[in-house]
């Protein structure tokens, strides 16, 4: 099983290179940024920092309609001209922030002032064009954090990223996916996110254990910003020894 690190605050290119270096060490297998129009492009700057002796992997989440599954092809495929097969990317209907809806979305008929229906129902049917570009389409996980969608991409035979929350659905037996966790190690810390849960080593231990049976990947992210990161990549190392697993 992979375990990959989401990266939720934008970092410049040096800081960048550093954690990816520094996350790779320590026994993690990629590492997943966030879709923000008003930070700088992630496969510009992974272009820039990439090491191409590497097998550590990048996710970029995308928020579909700010373009085509045309133009984003052309993206993942210059990207598989510098190191192969190193990136793909999170499609995900998002969250939409008070500063975005401000500046009126994009422009298009579904945009960041459309209805989380209507963003939802525009991202399964941007990774049904997207998966059916040929010769090979971008390799991409759709975010799935409702029941019509989990449906929709169970039908599509999507592969998916589901929050914490989802673990149990007996849905996903047959599917491919990643899921979400924010673990917190620190019972004065509150709970931010569906993804968040309390844990103790053991039972973190015990969760990626399950996981590794069941999921592709787990993706770790913290609860709040610079309060567990430290706390994690100790028990993702000690994880990754106890494991035996390679880093």
């Amino acid at each position: 099983m992979k375990i990959y690190w989401f990266e939720r605050h934008d970092n410049d290119v040096s800081m960048m290179s550093n954690r990816s270096k520094e996350l790779e060490i320590i026994g993690f297998d990629g590492i997943m940024y966030p879709y923000s129009y008003y930070g700088k492009d992630y496969f510009t700057k992974i272009a820039r920092t990439i090491d191409i002796e590497s097998s550590f992997h990048y996710i970029i989440a995308i928020r579909c309609y700010t373009l085509s599954p045309q133009y984003l092809t052309m993206l993942c495929n210059s990207m598989d001209d510098i190191s192969k097969n190193r990136v793909s990317v999170n499609l995900l209907s998002g969250w939409i922030y008070d500063h975005e809806k401000e500046v009126g979305g994009i422009f298009g008929d579904v945009n960041d002032n459309s209805n989380n229906v209507d963003r939802s129902k525009y991202m399964i049917d941007f990774a049904k064009t997207l998966s059916n570009i040929k010769p090979i389409s971008p390799k991409f996980y759709v975010s799935a954090t409702n029941s019509n969608v989990i449906n929709q991409c169970i039908d599509n035979n999507f592969d998916i990223i589901i929050p914490y929350s989802k673990i149990n659905d007996s849905r996903l037996e047959n599917l491919k996916y990643i899921v979400s966790v924010a673990p917190i190690f620190d019972n004065t810390i509150e709970k931010k996110y569906s993804d968040s849960d309390f844990f103790t080593k053991e039972s973190f231990f015990d969760f990626l254990d399950h996981q590794n049976n069941r999921a592709e990947a787990v993706l770790i992210f913290e609860n709040t910003k610079n309060s567990q990161y430290d706390t994690i990549k100790s028990l993702i190392k000690e994880y990754r020894l106890t494991r035996k697993e390679n880093i």
